[in-house]
């Protein structure tokens, strides 16, 4: 039986048939993938589950991919068997380990979209050969799939540089004739072309995606990139998902109001924080407060806590004090509220005793050194 397969990078020399990859045609040992194609259920990479994700969610596709571990590629493949409906893509799980220990967030997620984009151009499905005419097929389709992946990139945040970068590492300006993959000034401009054209549809709120984004689905992107320390992103991506889910009058959205509204002002408001922006902070914290009809948030001890870490860091001391002590009258043995009114108490020269030496009771150690170190 033969498969067929896009590959990314080039491969040691087995015995396969009809193979094309990232940068140069050669074979595949079959019996080193078997295992994982007689079993789709194996674990799958969290990595690699989340990038797919979220290709898919700026894309608007559904889900009808199959990933699998396979360390016989170097990196990433893509391929459909004959006379099937399955698209399956392949990673070796040692390079994705390495690519998120050097840090190459966009150089796998371009990579991984380029084998979406063969696959959605139907190119796993036509055979591979060495006449001029084939060779020069193969070329128009890396270019197609390259093409892809600079305007999946654009919709991920990426810089153009960004989503070039795998190609630059990997492709030469040789004379592609006899080539299966076309020289580099060629796909980089491909990819470009993609990323520009992203670019502009977007910039005419006209996307080039047939279905909109819903959104759960900017919740999903935005608390991916929040986990990413991606903040500017993940705010982007939660606005979005709040205008939407605020404009949603259906009876499903009302119930969803009531589930999301609350998460999307906490973690927006974590983001705004970490990027110093401690009053767009505070305003989303607030806005928890006052969400009407969720009573649990606005008496949430942590919700007020943060909200004085806010007005701590901006130096507004008598404001942290107040909300320091509604979080302690809500909470009597919230040990990290004691720990930081007796801080805020000593900057204000008021006595800051009684709450290093409460946060000690309750096992905040901070509170016992400097309760032991001023209060003896």
């Amino acid at each position: 039986m033969k498969f067929y397969f896009i590959f990314i990078f080039a491969l040691p020399l087995f015995s396969f048939s009809q193979v094309c990859n990232y940068t140069d045609a050669n074979n595949l040992l079959k019996s080193e993938c078997e295992v994982s194609f007689s079993n789709r259920d194996t674990d799958v990479d969290v990595n690699m589950e989340r990038a797919l994700d979220e290709i898919l969610i700026v894309s608007g596709l559904a889900k009808r991919f199959f990933l699998m571990e396979c360390s016989a590629i170097k990196n990433l493949a893509a391929f459909t068997p004959p006379n099937g409906w399955q698209r399956y893509l392949l990673y070796n799980k040692d390079w994705i380990k390495k690519t998120y220990s050097d840090n190459n967030y966009y150089h796998h997620l371009s990579i991984l979209a380029h084998e979406v984009g063969h696959h959605l151009n139907g190119h796993t499905l036509v055979s591979n050969g060495t006449s001029i005419e084939k060779l020069q097929e193969s070329r128009t389709m890396e270019l197609e799939a390259d093409y892809f992946s600079g305007s999946i990139m654009f919709k991920l945040g990426a810089s153009l540089m960004e989503s070039q970068e795998a190609i630059l590492r990997v492709s030469n300006n040789s004379d592609d004739t006899y080539s299966s993959h076309p020289s580099r000034d060629k796909r980089l401009k491909a990819i470009e072309d993609g990323y520009n054209d992203a670019n502009a549809k977007d910039s005419g709120n006209n996307t080039p995606f047939a279905n909109p984004l819903t959104y759960t689905d900017y919740i999903y992107s935005a608390t991916h990139y929040f986990d990413q320390g991606k903040n500017e992103l993940a705010i982007s991506h939660y606005s979005k998902s709040l205008n939407l889910l605020e404009n949603d009058e259906s009876w499903g959205g009302a119930w969803d109001k009531l589930l999301y509204i609350p998460f999307i002002y906490e973690y927006r408001a974590q983001a705004h924080y970490l990027l110093g922006s401690y009053n767009e902070a505070i305003n989303d914290l607030n806005k928890i407060v006052e969400f009407e009809g969720n009573d649990e948030a606005a008496n949430n001890p942590d919700v007020l806590y943060y909200i004085a870490l806010c007005y701590d860091e901006l130096g507004n001391y008598n404001k942290a004090l107040t909300q320091y002590t509604k979080v302690i009258k809500m909470q009597s043995d919230y040990a990290d509220a004691y720990y930081n009114r007796g801080l805020i108490k000593s900057k204000l020269g008021l006595s800051y005793c009684s709450d290093f030496r409460k946060g000690c009771d309750y096992n905040s150690q901070n509170s016992c050194e400097l309760f032991n170190k001023y209060c003896r």
